[in-house]
């Protein structure tokens, strides 16, 4: 799939979708993966509005095989295009399937501030370029748009949050974005990007995740005013060298509540025939070596994303930083918070973490297993890490009806970055099926034992920050 070759000078004007094959993947046109994107594209160019098909064309054949095979966006979404398209200019009336289906897509593309040869050693520095990296970008988002997606995007860098309003925009969309990293990550972010012409947006939450709950003070932060001094004494880097201590046994609880990441919520509406759903984007916090963080923050997004849901259907895209055969992932796709998992939750909070009713992973779904990875790396002086971190969760009453196919790792020339793919993870997309025939969601038993939760105006802020 990923075929090494010259990279186009970026002066280099791009006159279409075969264009984009020979710059990017050179030498690949004869595979059939590519042979498949090209008979896309010439299909995508014929059913635009007012456009019939185009003769002696196999709509499933053509678009990715037999039901049930790995494709590259659905033969079903493209026909729906087809048809809603006629539906606008009042040539047919759909009476034979009235759901909405949409294409949902989740993409890390690596913070513009964290692409430098010193943190990809092994990479193509012509491949970490911030100009290149952007261009190959565009040119995948291009053809997000082609499909109508909605597209959650995840490290993007305030640096780049201007150029991709401004595409989006100009491409008939709706750019929801916050940042809230720091300096060294570009002070980086997630972002929705809903296209206006299909859906109705109406409602948008932003909610950094360390408020949705109540953190009470522990015994220690009570200091005298020698305690506190010694206390900021033995945090500077002085301090810590002189006086080395070992981690607290709430550092996971405490560094929970310092992160801010933010998890980006909208509602949707359907403007051909007014079915609603929500999707929600979140980068988890990295922190393997804390597994308690990780938990409470899991715990604490899946309750306030489903609690914004209310009775409507959720997609929730990011990247969750788990690996499928973790707890955390079963705490999503069981509903329950396995007993291996410590929350590392003081004595001195009641709280625990809980797992509302369960999502499913739409790869799984579809294919039966998750990917093989959608991340690989190679980072620094650390191992080479090749691993799926990035998933689509829908209610159970959604249906998955295509997911974008994915390499295998010996397909890559990796690890990532490189000269096709601008980002050390993948873009995975799933076609999603919506349906006025959704049945209601059970009552939530396992809701938060603080009910409504509120932030705790005194917490500590966080200066390092949060991938």
């Amino acid at each position: 799939m990923m075929v090494k070759g010259l990279r186009p000078p970026i002066g280099f004007i791009v006159q279409s979708p075969m264009n984009l094959m020979r710059c990017f993947y050179p030498g690949a046109l004869g595979s059939s993966w590519s042979n498949r994107f090209q008979r896309q594209m010439t299909m995508l160019k014929a059913v635009g509005p007012g456009k019939p098909p185009p003769p002696n064309v196999n709509w499933r054949g053509d678009w990715g095989g037999q039901p049930g095979d790995r494709g590259s966006g659905g033969d079903r979404l493209l026909a729906h295009m087809r048809e809603t398209d006629n539906v606008r200019s009042g040539r047919t009336n759909l009476d034979r399937d009235s759901a909405t289906y949409t294409r949902f897509v989740s993409y890390n593309v690596l913070s513009s501030s964290l692409s430098t040869p010193t943190t990809f050693p092994e990479c193509d520095p012509d491949a970490l370029l911030e100009e290149n990296r952007l261009q190959k970008l565009t040119i995948k988002l291009e053809r997000e748009i082609t499909f109508r997606s909605v597209v959650c995007l995840q490290e993007v860098s305030i640096k780049w949050s201007g150029a991709l309003h401004t595409f989006f925009s100009k491409n008939g969309y709706h750019f929801v974005f916050s940042g809230y990293g720091n300096r060294f990550n570009g002070y980086m972010g997630v972002g929705i990007a809903v296209p206006v012409h299909d859906f109705d947006i109406l409602d948008v939450d932003l909610t950094r995740v360390a408020d949705v709950k109540q953190w009470p003070r522990s015994p220690k932060e009570e200091l005298s005013g020698i305690s506190k001094v010694w206390k900021d004494f033995t945090s500077t880097r002085l301090g810590k060298a002189m006086f080395p201590q070992e981690r607290p046994p709430d550092s996971a609880y405490v560094g929970a509540r310092k992160r801010h990441n933010i998890v980006v919520f909208a509602r949707l509406r359907s403007k051909r025939n007014g079915h609603v759903v929500c999707v929600a984007n979140y980068h988890m916090p990295c922190a393997y070596m804390q597994q308690g963080l990780m938990v409470i923050h899991l715990s604490l997004v899946v309750n306030q994303v489903q609690k914004l849901c209310g009775e409507d259907p959720v997609v929730f895209c990011g990247d969750f930083n788990m690996q499928p055969d973790q707890g955390l992932y079963k705490m999503v796709v069981e509903g329950i918070v396995p007993e291996d998992l410590d929350p590392e939750v003081p004595a001195y909070d009641s709280w625990l973490p809980t797992a509302p009713e369960k999502l499913l992973s739409t790869y799984k779904e579809f294919t039966g297993s998750e990917p093989e990875f959608t991340n690989y790396a190679k980072t620094g002086d650390k191992p080479e890490f090749c691993a799926t971190l990035d998933y689509i969760f829908i209610s159970p009453d959604l249906e998955v009806v295509d997911v974008e196919s994915l390499p295998t790792q010996e397909e890559v020339a990796g690890p990532l970055p490189n000269e096709e793919e601008p980002s050390d993870h993948l873009l995975i997309a799933a076609t999603i099926r919506i349906s006025d025939k959704q049945e209601k969601k059970p009552e939530n038993e396992g809701k938060d034992k603080q009910g409504e939760s509120i932030s705790d105006s005194e917490a500590e802020p966080n200066e390092e920050n949060n991938a």
